[in-house]
């Protein structure tokens, strides 16, 4: 298999963020990945409800736009339904 290059210069995602902000999550995750894995692990149920959305069920409009934390867009809901 050949390798091919990207076409551009890398772009670092804490750039990225200005114009993609449901993007801050992966600073998280490369920043503080034992706190994303104890965060990610203290309640699984919840991590998955989170993240598998429907249109139906939309996550709220801060999930996935934080660089500290996975789950703090969920902060204010009590608990993670899938409808």
């Amino acid at each position: 298999m050949q390798y091919i290059p990207s076409s551009g210069p890398f772009i670092p995602i804490a750039k990225l963020i200005v114009v993609f902000p449901a993007l801050a999550y992966q600073l998280f995750f490369e920043d503080h990945t034992a706190a994303a894995v104890v965060e990610l692990e203290k309640n699984v149920t919840r991590t998955i409800r989170a993240t598998l959305r429907t249109i139906d069920s939309p996550p709220p409009a801060a999930f996935l736009k934080s660089p500290d934390s996975y789950l703090s867009g969920w902060n204010d809901v009590d608990i993670v339904r899938n409808n």
